[in-house]
């Protein structure tokens, strides 16, 4: 979700990134591996590491409840057979091996998003509001760390490099005119226009910290992100107006790393991934936008990540692992009605956008 993103599919198949690739990513320690494990960059090559149960020890965690939420999983997250209806519209844009694809919810209509020719490989799909554009992370060459934003059509036309450095997690604002992304090594969190122009620094962590994951509310005024502290280890969410001011903390929880905040549509909600600090374990949880009311949707034994919310809020998609199997289920916003969507995903990353997307052109 790094996107961008075609190793998901494929790793789940057994697919493993090329010798040169897993060196770099083993020489890149510290501060930017930590951050990696946000999304699946990490993800895709701690997998040619240690094989998919490698995964949840990278970043699937368990969240416990924090003293004054204290909240409780739902009673079943049993999978129901069949695609809801509430869950049928739109398309899936995830991570399959080097790559980035595209389904139906039911698993129909696959196919690779951009041509051969793109940047390889591909993470952290964004599409833009008017479903025309697709933000993403992509690499430029052959060392650790040449990888950059990049923007295309989403009928995999046009594809334009925008910035010259380390960029990824991209959100763009609801007038489509910005694009929010963090940089590794506490380069913090910048904004662009989608032709590249506008660059700008609207936030970088304090006293050594690293912000990250930026994403941009609905009414495009604010945006919650994921700080990252040091001595002790903390992953919290904050948010900031759109300029990058008014930064206030919305959660911290001392027993958990907080990561990946998904905006409702509707603004009134944040849904975000909790994860326990051995690594071991994660549930998706949700708060409202001010950060009260904490609710756990999934099982604190389990491993969920990459929370996505439906078009018209009508639920959660979120990815979760099971016996070595990484499935896509969608639930309710209360946690009821759990169904898995797009059989044989096979993801650890992927996002979900209201309109279908048209087939290649290019």
């Amino acid at each position: 979700m790094a996107e961008l993103r075609r190793m998901m599919d494929r790793a789940a198949a057994g697919y493993r990134p090329p010798a040169d690739m897993l060196e770099r990513t083993l020489a890149c320690a510290g501060r930017r591996e930590r951050r990696r494990r946000i999304r699946a960059a990490a993800l895709a090559l701690v997998i040619a590491v240690g094989g998919l149960a490698g995964v949840m020890v990278a970043f699937h965690l368990e969240a416990a409840p924090t003293p004054a939420t204290s909240p409780t999983p739902p009673s079943s997250t049993t999978p129901i057979r069949g695609v809801p209806p509430w869950a049928s519209a739109g398309s899936i844009i995830y991570k399959c091996g080097d790559a980035l694809c595209v389904t139906r919810p039911d698993g129909s209509g696959g196919h690779d998003l951009l041509p051969s020719s793109g940047p390889w490989p591909q993470w952290d799909a964004a599409v833009s509001p008017n479903g025309q554009m697709v933000a993403f992370r992509g690499y430029y060459g052959l060392g650790d760390g040449q990888y950059a934003l990049y923007v295309a059509g989403t009928d995999g036309c046009g594809v334009q490099k925008l910035t010259t450095s380390i960029a990824s997690l991209p959100s763009w604002s609801p007038d489509g005119q910005w694009i929010a992304f963090d940089t590794s090594g506490g380069g913090g969190i910048w904004k662009v226009r989608p032709t590249g122009t506008g660059l700008t620094r609207i936030a970088q962590g304090r006293g050594g910290a690293e912000d990250m994951s930026p994403v941009w509310s609905p009414d495009g005024k604010k945006i919650a992100y994921v700080r990252e502290t040091f001595n002790p280890s903390r992953w919290q969410l904050w948010v900031m107006d759109a300029g990058g001011n008014g930064t206030e903390l919305l959660h911290e929880d001392a027993q958990a790393l907080s990561a990946e905040p998904a905006w409702s549509h509707d603004g009134n909600k944040i849904a975000f991934t909790a994860m326990s600090p051995n690594g071991e374990r994660s549930r998706i949880e949700v708060m409202n936008a001010d950060g009260t009311d904490i609710q756990a949707l999934t099982s604190e034994q389990g491993n969920a990540w990459n929370p996505v919310w439906l078009p018209n809020d009508a639920g959660i998609a979120f990815l979760t692992k099971h016996d070595a199997a990484v499935s896509l289920l969608v639930m309710r916003p209360d946690g009821s009605d759990v169904a898995a969507v797009a059989p044989s995903l096979g993801a650890d990353q992927f996002t979900w956008v209201s309109d279908e997307l048209p087939p290649p052109s290019c």
